[in-house]
Parts: structure tokens; C-alpha cells; sequence
């Protein structure tokens, strides 16, 4: 069995008045936060499953689909 998982990371923060999903928290840009969880999730699901799950990033921002192709994802 396969599992898909997507993070999109395509929104433009109209309402922030910035490009939010770049914007550092802690050190980090905020959407690495979501990229690490769902990461962690599917790579528990195959020591106790054996099912195949893997990350898909969906954005429209350049320096996002850098960084997670970067990461292989």
C-alpha cells in the first residue's frame, strides 16, 4: 500500500503582509515546521506497517521547491 502526504505551501499571505511561509520562527522558515512533521510521519509508518509513504510539496514559491528538492522531496 502506498500513502501520499502533501504539505501545501502555496499560500501568499495576502492577509500577513508578507510572505508568511518564509518567515523565521525560531531560526527556521515557518513552513519547515510542516515539511519536518509530515517527514517524521511517513517515515514512521514503515517500521510498524511496511506501507510506502512519501512527502509531496505542493508551492508556488522558488525558494520552498529549492529547499524541499534540496531534502529530496
Amino acid at each position: 500500500m502506498k500513502i501520499q502526504l502533501v504539505l501545501m505551501a502555496s499560500g501568499f499571505g495576502r492577509r500577513f503582509g508578507s510572505h508568511k511561509l518564509e518567515v523565521l520562527v525560531h531560526g527556521r522558515p515557518l513552513y519547515t515546521y510542516g515539511m519536518k512533521s509530515l517527514c517524521q510521519a511517513a517515515q514512521a509508518f514503515l517500521p510498524s506497517s511496511g506501507i510506502d509513504c512519501q512527502v509531496t510539496v505542493v508551492t508556488a514559491h522558488d525558494a520552498i521547491a529549492s529547499a524541499c528538492q534540496a531534502s529530496g522531496h
